[in-house]
């Protein structure tokens, strides 16, 4: 079929079928107003849309035509073979190739003195470069928004890139970052998995994806979907060397759908959700089945709650959260005492626990009273009187900690399989609070990560006699933050 505009190709189709707007509006889920814009041409279907809109608008002529058994006089018409077998994927590329037809008519009118295509050298002038384009457009973007970097996570680190990721306020609603990840060079250096952490906790309004692309980190591109492509060359001892950088809507199409990585079929290492639970049904089950637990926790001391507190939570909780918090209270008094448990507390997180109350119950959040706060030291004690297999630990996140500024993301394990949780006081958008660890390779390394900490002059670990002992020495102390933050 010969290119054409989109507006005439589709009114060409419909002219053809006599086919009702409002009943191909209803087909494809849009309102007739748009319909009768993209055929009128004073508009285009949105890039983020258009492969949809297009094979379910292919489809739903081709049922047409076959029913009205026009194939043939169609196929002459719009000069397809007679023999044509998909009829409803020739009309598909048909439109597809006329709206990529129309963005390059439309590209031709833009102004001349907009530069499309830039080539940026030297190390001054990339981070200028990166400032401007990347820092900047963040900072206007609305919307969800999708960045995919054909790289390798750490290696960017090395060249500063995420440090572009700055910006005061970020508009967008949801920005999802999906790059790859070297497993090999993080298991080789657990120095690298402070880094990794690092950039985690550092951006939560960002969700990132991590990828294993070893066999396509080459291509080095940078896309931000429907904004920009940035394709860049990186040494080891000097950073990127050279970007390339189109905006071209037509290249921005193109490039795209070659390197959608959901197209790729490539598995994700690490990916974000709004619950590790809505993965499955029976995650939580399968989570808690187990008896050996460790949690590096930064919102709260969420465990180990008594049970007046579960009842003060439901009483301020709306009913649809009842049978999630009635759950999690079961789970817990069955486990324990006969799981074994280790916790691990930044002393910044166990002193903004002692002076707000705020704990993060899974998806619920939750303020304790000074009363509440009381019964629920008390009830940790009792606890671990009963069950020897229950430590907890403290460490100072101090200089010599590779991450030893404020940690809002915690870890929680059942040596098996683990997640991190953001702590929602800290994203100031839609971002998902979960990240899911669904490599065993990369939980493994995570894993053995935070217990090496176990191993840092920085950490300490009590058993339940040396706590019943600091809370005796530090009760006054304690009572006083009470009353302070009260």
């Amino acid at each position: 079929m010969p290119s054409e505009t989109y507006a005439s190709a589709l009114k060409k189709i419909i002219k053809f079928t006599k086919i009702k707007f409002t009943y191909l509006a209803e087909h494809i889920g849009y309102d007739v107003s748009y319909i009768s814009k993209w055929s009128s041409g004073a508009k285009l279907p949105s890039s983020r849309a258009i492969d949809r809109i297009n094979t379910e608008i292919g489809v739903y002529f081709a049922n047409s035509i076959l029913r009205q058994e026009k194939k043939e006089l169609f196929c002459k018409m719009f000069v397809l073979p007679a023999d044509t077998k998909d009829l409803a994927f020739e009309i598909t590329q048909y439109l597809n190739n006329a709206y990529r037809a129309t963005l390059q008519t439309q590209q031709v009118h833009t102004s001349e003195n907009r530069s499309t295509v830039r080539m940026v050298t030297g190390n001054h002038n990339i981070s200028q470069f990166f400032s401007e384009i990347l820092q900047k457009r963040l900072h206007t973007l609305t919307g969800e928004q999708e960045l995919i970097i054909y790289g390798e996570f750490f290696s960017l680190y090395d060249a500063g890139f995420w440090s572009y990721l700055d910006t005061p306020t970020l508009v967008c609603s949801r920005m999802k970052i999906q790059v790859g990840l070297n497993l090999d060079r993080l298991e080789k250096n657990l120095q690298e998995v402070a880094t990794l952490y690092m950039i985690l906790n550092k951006y939560l309004n960002y969700d990132f994806t991590f990828y294993d692309m070893h066999d396509m980190e080459d291509a080095c591109l940078i896309i931000l979907k429907n904004e920009f492509v940035i394709q860049y060359a990186i040494q080891s001892s000097q950073g990127i060397t050279l970007c390339t950088y189109t905006d071209t809507p037509v290249a921005l199409h193109d490039i795209y759908e070659r390197f959608c990585i959901q197209k790729l079929n490539k598995k994700a290492l690490l990916t974000t959700l709004t619950s590790p639970w809505s993965i499955d049904s029976g995650y939580r089950s399968a989570f808690y089945a187990t008896y050996k637990f460790f949690f590096f926790l930064t919102n709260g001391l969420e465990y180990l709650l008594p049970s007046s507190v579960f009842d003060d939570m439901m009483k301020q909780l709306p009913p649809e959260k009842f049978f999630s918090i009635e759950r999690l209270r079961i789970t817990w008094e069955e486990l324990l005492n006969k799981a074994e448990l280790h916790i691990m507390m930044p002393t910044t997180s166990l002193m903004r626990y002692l002076e707000t109350g705020y704990i993060d119950l899974t998806d619920i959040e939750y303020k304790m009273n000074v009363d509440e706060r009381k019964a629920h030291i008390a009830n940790v004690l009792a606890t671990m009187k009963k069950n020897p297999k229950i430590t907890a630990g403290v460490i100072n996140l101090s200089s010599k900690i590779p991450f030893y500024q404020e940690a809002n993301l915690s870890f929680y394990s059942n040596y098996k399989t683990s997640f991190f949780k953001k702590n929602p006081q800290h994203i100031q958008n839609e971002s998902n609070p979960f990240y899911v660890i669904l490599a065993p390779r990369l939980h493994a390394i995570l894993l053995n990560f935070f217990q090496q900490l176990k191993e840092s002059s920085q950490y300490r670990e009590y058993s339940q006699e040396e706590l019943s002992q600091k809370y005796t020495v530090y009760t006054p102390l304690i009572e006083k933050i009470f009353s302070l933050h009260s």
